[in-house]
């Protein structure tokens, strides 16, 4: 479960880095 949490985080930061 813990892969899903990084997965969303490292999600969420990718876009804050593209953006």
């Amino acid at each position: 479960m813990e892969n899903l949490s990084s997965s969303s985080v490292r999600f969420v930061y990718t876009g804050i880095l593209l953006f």
